[in-house]
């Protein structure tokens, strides 16, 4: 990029680099007439809430019409189907594509307001702050080694599958004897998916 750019100095881990939008669209290969509006563009997701500084920056960057690109490690499908993302600056919308599903998901950025309308976020299957920070409902072990993967271990609170079949020695060993214990873990009953049902109402910030 050209010179145009300057890193913001900042005690968070996570810097922000202001970009020039002609810059910013220049690089996109765009024509666009000379802009003097700059753009706010994280360079690394973030693992946490934006602080009240943040917030009020983005904010203020949003009312003046400038760009802002809080997600700039982006995902796409590539070796896996039935899903898609699409990104829109402090929120991104998640598809399951698969057929007779057709769910959508709004995800936003902890510690901004939630964007769009009422009306606009009612059209959506759910809505959730991100990064994610609520209970995990376990209904396949097959999703486990995922979780783990993504270090969110610690956020399951509950299993509707067969806990002889979990494989991993840290939740078998160490979590799930611990969460027994303090009652922090949940085992519903198998292949009932009224339990589930009434496990989700009763716990609305838990994602199956």
């Amino acid at each position: 990029l050209s010179p145009s750019i300057q890193k913001r100095n900042t005690s968070q881990s996570s810097k922000i680099m202001r970009i020039s939008r002609q810059t910013l669209y220049a690089t996109l290969t765009l024509s666009l007439a000379p802009q003097t509006i700059g753009a706010v563009v994280y360079t690394e997701n973030l693992d946490r809430c934006l602080t009240a500084e943040e917030a009020d920056e983005i904010e203020s960057a949003l009312a003046n019409g400038e760009t802002v690109d809080i997600f700039p490690d982006k995902v796409q499908p590539d070796q896996s189907s039935y899903w898609d993302i699409s990104y829109h600056g402090t929120y991104k919308i998640l598809k399951n594509t698969q057929p007779d599903v057709d769910t959508s998901y709004l995800l936003h950025q902890c510690g901004l307001p939630m964007p769009l309308t009422e009306t606009e976020r009612e059209q959506f299957d759910g809505v959730f702050e991100v990064p994610y920070s609520g209970g995990l409902l376990v209904t396949a072990t097959t999703t486990i080694p995922n979780i783990e993967i993504l270090g969110r271990r610690s956020q399951i609170k509950a299993f509707a599958v067969d806990e002889n079949l979990i494989s991993s020695p840290c939740l078998s060993q160490v979590v799930i004897p611990a969460g027994k214990d303090d009652g922090s873990i949940t085992f519903l009953p198998l292949y009932n998916d009224t339990a589930i049902e009434e496990y989700v109402i009763e716990h609305p910030d838990t994602v199956v």
